[in-house]
């Protein structure tokens, strides 16, 4: 009886999340899309490569460019531990002419994943230390000091497809706009079949510390492939 009603409140659960209005008149619709590759180095060790690329403004232009190299450590099923760096390529798009911002992201994570029945939960928690030089800042560095937690529950229909939700909080740290900084929910449809694992998700990005950013209404596409 429990069960059943878990399984019904993952979908519930985020739908009130996606149709909620919220506190900002505005909103964007941003299609995400992401390719990827993991290589299990030894029975402990996986190396990955992802490719992200998102379009916004209702997916008619990029939003950022960004492929991400990481390395990830489970000395335990049920704990795991990654570094990883990703770089970021954020157009800038004026009258006349288009600006690139290039920035570096190095992170590391912690997380623990555990499992009952068809019930799936995992905790991530990662810290991310970003930097670059934006054009509209004369050459001065930008660093942003971010903490992720992300919390993560997911119903297993078979072994091999699942439905899950991702809600992760965003803090920055020494942030002249505040701690909180975007808090993000997803639903995510994950499908494996053999070496590949294939993902459909929907959310929403909410800024919290920035009036004038549109909350983002996310469709996203993943495909990874693990040799």
């Amino acid at each position: 009886m429990m069960q059943d009603k878990a399984i019904h409140s993952l979908p519930v659960l985020a739908l009130l999340l996606l149709v909620a209005s919220p506190a900002r008149a505005e909103s964007d619709f941003e299609l995400w899309t992401e390719a990827g590759i993991t290589y299990k180095l030894s029975k402990r060790f996986r190396l990955g490569f992802d490719q992200h690329v998102r379009f916004e403004d209702n997916a008619s232009r990029i939003e950022r460019i960004m492929p991400d190299l990481h390395l990830r450590w489970r000395p335990k099923k049920w704990v795991y531990f990654q570094v990883g760096y990703r770089f970021l390529a954020q157009p800038q798009y004026t009258l006349g002419e288009t600006y690139w911002d290039a920035w570096h992201r190095p992170y590391g994570d912690a997380g623990l994943k555990g499992k009952v029945g068809h019930l799936g939960v995992d905790y991530r928690l990662r810290y991310q230390e970003q930097f670059g030089w934006p054009y509209d800042k004369d050459g001065d560095v930008v660093h942003k000091h971010t903490i992720r937690n992300r919390l993560g529950v997911s119903w297993n229909f078979t072994p091999d497809l699942s439905l899950g939700t991702k809600n992760e909080l965003y803090v920055r740290i020494n942030d002249p706009d505040g701690a909180l900084h975007k808090f993000r929910s997803l639903l995510e449809l994950d499908w494996q079949l053999h070496h590949h694992e294939f993902t459909m998700f929907v959310g929403v990005d909410k800024p919290l510390d920035d009036d004038d950013e549109p909350t983002a209404r996310i469709l996203g596409l993943s495909y990874h492939h693990n040799l």
